[in-house]
């Protein structure tokens, strides 16, 4: 399967969001269906015998704003779950570089790498295969209902989700070798016997007391003024490494350029993160740097980021002590161009809506190793001009905000639509209760799942009699906002 859907015209979601400009998102996922269409003609003229399993080839809408079309998909499959033995995800496949390509989830059964490895030689691919089946794309809808899954993957690059992300861009043989891959990939899983067996992760994003969710820990400090979070090239360049963290204690130290972790080529930060989003605290990982021009091999458990001390865990007394002291809060909608200010000075943020912008708020929390907080804001009105995350995809996103490792989401906020009765609101606040009890009841965020924002100075009551135990009061309090007369 692959997603199709992508930006229109960019707005939210977008790395420029004020460009009004078409996203064709050439890789994003143009290139995945591409890959997934060619691969499904070449089939239906292959000579597989009576004898095989049916293939289904999926085009899935909504992936951008939180998985919508797979997750419908898989829970009303026109082939039973229990009849099928994987899913294989094609999502940004087209920027091949150097002949590496990932193959994510290669841990979610062990007969993965002894399928892929001789097919990735025949097509001239490297393949760095592992991880679990959860992440922010398609698989994850059908990892989580026990299906071995893949996901292709040739990497992120400093174009993704811009205008710039157009065809010229593309490595069409790269994208060629990824169609034979999947083709005689397809071949192997409709015509071998067995199916492939289903391993549980020890790492899921809603296992209670799972330290994935808090991140695997490095201990690097990045020297940010000489990269870019999303530009390729040469590695991650480190300004210095926290004492006594898996990264010092494994003979890493400033002025090192990380260019692998794990068996993945590392030119950036989405790189490193992606590393650490996918293994666990207490593994151990082989790691290569650049020092003096050289390469050096190291090796390095990682840590917990329960374990490390935050910027804000500062000594009694201290800036960052007092800092914490106060909990300050973001309200209102959040635009992605804006986040950074709002992570440096914000414990909660109210208003996450998209997998886009709680990925920006994770690239920014790397920088800054430090956790962030968010409530996931819930549409509850289905009005087409209120912000907010549609209720059949909130599910979703707050899956995916789990897994990652630096934002933490606590719960969901809710707005009702304007109107001078108050009970008005109680409908939208009660569907907003309803869901925050079904995920808490369910395991989001990993027991910390606990605040329901609803109801403003107009509405703040009924709020509260259904359930708020966080409410948005301004003009109730300090009165009208003053605006200067023109």
């Amino acid at each position: 399967g692959a997603h199709y859907d992508h930006l229109g015209y960019g707005g939210q979601g977008s790395m420029r969001p004020d460009v009004r400009a078409i996203h064709n998102g050439a890789d994003d996922n143009a290139s995945g269906t591409a890959a997934m269409v060619c691969a499904m003609a070449r089939l239906a003229k292959a000579e597989l015998g009576e004898d095989r399993r049916t293939i289904v080839g999926l085009a899935f809408t909504a992936e951008e704003i939180g998985l919508g079309g797979s997750a419908f998909y898989a829970d009303n499959p026109v082939f039973p779950h229990e009849r099928t033995t994987a899913m294989v995800n094609l999502d940004m496949v087209g920027r091949v570089r150097d002949g590496a390509l990932q193959a994510l989830g290669a841990d979610t059964a062990p007969e993965w790498r002894e399928i892929l490895a001789p097919i990735g030689e025949t097509h001239g691919l490297s393949l760095a295969m592992g991880g679990d089946g959860y992440g922010p794309s398609d698989h994850t809808s059908f990892y989580e209902k026990k299906l071995p899954v893949i996901h292709l993957f040739s990497g992120t690059h400093d174009i993704y989700h811009t205008p710039d992300d157009d065809i010229e861009t593309l490595n069409l043989e790269g994208g060629a070798a990824v169609t034979g891959l999947l083709v005689d990939l397809t071949e192997v899983l409709a015509t071998r016997p067995d199916r492939l067996t289903y391993v549980r992760s020890s790492a899921g994003p809603r296992m209670a007391g799972d330290s994935r969710s808090r991140g695997a820990y490095l201990g690097t400090i990045p020297d940010m003024s000489a990269m870019t979070l999303s530009e390729g090239g040469e590695g991650v360049l480190l300004s210095d490494v926290r004492s006594e963290g898996p990264a010092d204690r494994a003979g890493m130290r400033g002025g090192d350029v990380i260019v692998e972790m794990a068996g993945v080529e590392i030119q950036n930060l989405y790189d490193m993160t992606f590393v650490l989003r996918d293994h666990r605290p207490g593994q151990t990982i082989d790691i290569a740097v650049l020092r003096d021009g050289k390469r050096v091999e190291l090796k390095a458990t990682l840590g917990s980021r329960a374990g490390a001390k935050s910027p804000l865990q500062a000594t009694p007394g201290s800036a960052a002590a007092d800092a914490d002291a106060v909990r300050w809060h973001m309200i209102g909608h959040l635009q992605r161009n804006k986040a950074r200010k709002v992570v440096d000075h914000c414990r909660l943020i109210h208003s996450v809506d998209s997998l886009r912008l709680a990925e920006e708020l994770q690239s920014l929390s790397v920088k800054a190793e430090r956790d962030i907080e968010v409530l996931v804001q819930v549409n509850c009105t289905g009005e087409e001009q209120k912000y907010g995350c549609p209720i059949a995809a909130t599910s979703a996103l707050v899956e995916q905000i789990d897994s990652m490792a630096y934002v933490q989401c606590r719960g969901l906020m809710t707005m009702a639509a304007y109107s001078p009765d108050p009970e008005n609101s109680r409908a939208a606040f009660a569907r907003c209760r309803e869901l925050f009890t079904e995920l808490r009841d369910d395991g989001a965020g990993e027991g910390r799942f606990n605040i329901l924002s609803m109801g403003m100075s107009g509405d703040f009551e009924v709020g509260i009699e259904e359930g708020a135990n966080i409410v948005r009061v301004g003009s109730a309090i300090f009165g009208e906002r003053k605006t200067d007369e023109a």
